[in-house]
């Protein structure tokens, strides 16, 4: 079964739903995108992918953080990968090229 852009979402809510801290989640999720061959996404996605290299999927707020916007962010290294912004200028940090 190849993930859409709605599991990816359910993936990203569940895990913070079970108290994970967001640099968890993004480091769980881009592990099981990066397992994947094929990743099914819209075409807003894709182009928001290919032309600025992240799209925004998900914000959420949970009791110990938020709220927190995660974004699909493309990897030379690993490709599609989930992160947030970091930082004052918002920059994305792929979670499995840092851990």
């Amino acid at each position: 079964m190849m993930p859409d852009l709605q599991a990816i979402r359910d993936l990203v809510r569940g895990f913070a739903k079970t108290g994970l801290w967001p640099d968890e989640i993004c480091r769980s999720v881009s592990r099981y995108l990066s397992r994947q061959r094929i990743i099914k996404l819209p075409l807003r996605v894709r182009f928001y992918l290919a032309v600025r290299g992240f799209c925004p999927i998900i914000t959420l707020k949970t009791d110990g953080w938020g709220p927190l916007a995660f974004y699909l962010v493309k990897c030379p290294r690993h490709g599609i990968v989930i992160s947030y912004p970091h930082g004052y200028e918002g920059y994305f940090i792929c979670p499995l090229c840092v851990g």
